[in-house]
């Protein structure tokens, strides 16, 4: 996502700021960090500010955690204290689930200039809770104006997997907090059960199809291996499966999907490369935004629930789209085309802005 940004505004030679929990691969664009996790260093950045350009991703939401809106909302707060202006720069808007959530976002909603979400859902509940005089324009994703132009495509039989850990979450403690618990019991059933299913699921495709291999694929590298690990640990079938590739750049990353033929993917971004590399895809839906993402490229029935790992719902996805992946596949890529196109007048809104600033 930030990398997408960058690439696609222009920032007319200001210097740019950016909350980050990783300094060095910051730096590397040309970007001052501003720790993540550094309360004054954020109210200090913000103040210094012309703008605030705030996203993208799902960011404004209460699910994983009540806390992770919070952090949000107080930036949106030291904005509108130090009369900042801010861009809600194609990021998702929900769910909020807590009255708190809506009337905090609503409080400090006149600092936002305009704010560009990623579908419709998302516009229709930040102008719910945020006021119809709130300018929201309806975009897509900034990952899928990527510039791919210099990786090679090239088709295989195998699926790439991407998996995460699905924790149920605790809404009153941080989202990391909700993870330990869960796996010391609280909802460790479930997971178990959800780790049988996807194994399951895997070493029936691989039967069917004999000559077909699974390369799993990490995001999130200390979450994903260990899902997938839990996963290869269940399975029968693992002569034939991949070890997840980890610490990839974004270019690999896509390289990765354009290797194979279909994805099958729980993470939200796996799907969204997939989009461009014009790939299909079937996806597990944990949160909205996964079928909101899957309807906007017109695979809606390329979804099936993350609570459906009993019987072989998943089984059955995964083989419908592996046999249909080519016209699935063009689909998608004519689909990309046209939301790569209207995302661009964003990209031209937030770079018109910073020269108004200038």
């Amino acid at each position: 996502i930030f990398e997408s940004i960058l690439h696609n505004v222009d920032f007319n030679g200001a210097t740019i700021m950016a909350t980050t929990v990783n300094a060095d691969k910051t730096k590397k664009h040309n970007v001052v960090p501003i720790p993540a996790k550094s309360i004054t260093s954020i109210i200090g950045a913000i103040k210094k500010a012309d703008l605030v350009v705030m996203g993208g991703g799902g960011i404004i939401q209460d699910q994983s955690s009540i806390l992770n809106l919070l952090y949000y909302v107080f930036q949106l707060g030291v904005a509108k204290l130090y009369k900042t202006p801010v861009v809600l720069a194609f990021v998702g808007v929900g769910p909020l689930r807590f009255w708190l959530s809506r009337f905090l976002l609503s409080r400090v909603a006149d600092t936002i200039q305009y704010a560009l979400v990623r579908d419709q859902t998302s516009a229709d509940l930040l102008s719910s809770v945020c006021g119809r005089e709130l300018k929201i324009h309806v975009l897509h994703d900034p990952v899928l104006n990527y510039p791919i132009s210099k990786i090679k495509n090239f088709a295989s039989d195998s699926v790439l997997v991407s998996l995460r850990q699905w924790y149920f979450s605790v809404p009153l403690l941080p989202a990391s907090m909700a993870r330990k618990l869960n796996k010391k019991g609280l909802k460790s059933k479930k997971y178990r059960q959800l780790v049988d299913g996807f194994a399951r699921t895997f070493d029936a495709f691989l039967a069917e199809h004999e000559t077909t291999r699974i390369q799993f694929m990490s995001f999130y590298d200390s979450e994903d291996q260990e899902m997938t690990k839990d996963v290869l640990n269940a399975m029968k079938h693992v002569e034939r499966c991949d070890l997840p590739l980890t610490d990839l750049t974004v270019e690999q990353y896509v390289q990765a999907v354009m290797s194979a033929k279909i994805l099958f993917g729980m993470r939200l971004h796996s799907i969204i490369l997939s989009a461009v590399a014009g790939k299909a895809f079937a996806a597990i839906d944990y949160s909205p935004k996964v079928r909101s993402f899957a309807e906007n490229v017109e695979q809606a029935d390329a979804v099936v629930s993350v609570g459906s790992y009993e019987g072989e719902a998943f089984l059955n996805l995964l083989n419908k789209v592996y046999s249909q992946a080519d016209s699935r596949s063009r689909t998608i890529a004519s689909r990309h085309t046209r939301m790569v196109s209207e995302n661009e007048t964003g990209f031209l809104m937030i770079s018109q802005t910073i020269r108004e600033l200038s």
